[in-house]
């Protein structure tokens, strides 16, 4: 997206915050198209119009987000929304109308996909074909599962009935390990954590199995709690899937 459209959108926000008309800069050029109109700010199904008069839909209605967890997702035949998705984990979503491309910004992570184009890239990588290409359902964007999961790093929880919860991994400090195989893990977000492991939670070390016995107090992992969590001090889960290294 060019300057003067990120300039456009700001101002939109500045509408939507205080009700008022704004224009463009001083230096684009003063017509009709290079106003941005007044939208009201209770409005819950506004769309945003840039400076050349694209139009440009709001966020899709905002997960519920649980500790890492983003809640309450919808997917359409067998698609997922990359915008509620990618928000709730932590991204900036972009959208080109011009080039109707989706760009999404997390730290160093820069991944972009056009739609109706099996092409997805990761940074400077080549472009990588996942087998469907993104889509456009009923004006958003939905990418496969596969997306999620290797692009984002997330994983999806099935609720039924096209209904998912989507985690991503959090990356904790060992503190400590139970009697019967448990970890205490401290959380940066969740504070102190007990994670069991269960019968069917996937421990990987270097990309291979690993067994549980490899887990050690004192060091890093990444894990995916499972979607149930207590309300006890500390919460107690199941771990899903343990990543070292």
């Amino acid at each position: 997206m060019n300057t003067k459209k990120w300039i456009a959108l700001s101002m939109a926000v500045t509408t939507l915050m205080t009700g008022t008309m704004v224009f463009a800069e001083e230096n684009a050029p003063a017509s009709a198209e290079d106003m941005i109109i007044e939208v009201p700010s209770n409005n819950p199904d506004i769309m945003l119009i840039d400076a050349v008069g694209e139009e440009m839909p709001i966020a899709e209605e905002p997960a519920a987000i649980n500790g890492g967890m983003v809640e309450g997702v919808i997917a359409k035949e067998g698609l997922f929304p990359v915008r509620q998705i990618a928000e709730g984990l932590g991204y900036t979503v972009n959208w080109d109308g011009e080039a109707r491309r989706v760009e999404l910004f997390r730290g160093a992570h820069y991944i972009t996909m056009d739609i109706d184009v099996d092409a997805y890239t990761f940074a400077r990588r080549a472009p990588e074909a996942l087998g469907t290409a993104p889509v456009i359902i009923e004006d958003r964007t939905y990418v496969p599962r596969r997306f999620v999961e290797e692009y984002l790093g997330a994983y999806i929880f099935d609720q039924g009935e096209d209904l998912y919860n989507v985690a991503q991994p959090a990356v904790v400090t060992i503190s400590g390990v139970e009697e019967d195989g448990a970890l205490l893990v401290e959380d940066e977000a969740r504070g102190e954590v007990l994670v069991r492991i269960g019968e069917d939670t996937e421990i990987l070390a270097g990309g291979e199995v690993a067994d549980a016995a490899a887990l050690e107090v004192g060091m890093t992992v990444s894990v995916i709690y499972g979607s149930q969590m207590t309300m006890s001090i500390p919460p107690q889960t199941v771990a899903v899937k343990i990543i070292i290294g």
